[in-house]
């Protein structure tokens, strides 16, 4: 019966001690459709900033292009 009371014992304390109520706070911009995120194209090349942007239709078509080369990332339709 004691290791019964004892195992009771441990197994709230471990709930109690993994229930904190903390949430954490994400920051996290939305991916694409496509699954790319804008921060991984935000850089400097040459002195230059480079970055991702986003075309969306009422029809959610999205095309995606970076300012590097004005290149085409991803489009889908």
């Amino acid at each position: 019966m004691m290791k019964f009371k004892k195992m009771i014992w441990l197994v709230a304390m471990v709930a109690v001690i993994g229930c904190t109520g903390q949430q954490k706070e994400t920051t996290e911009e939305p991916m694409t459709l496509s699954g790319l995120s804008r921060s991984d194209f935000q850089s400097v090349v040459n002195g230059d900033s480079t970055d991702l942007y986003v075309l969306k239709n009422a029809h959610g078509a999205e095309v995606t292009v970076t300012n590097y080369g004005g290149r085409i990332v991803s489009v889908l339709v």
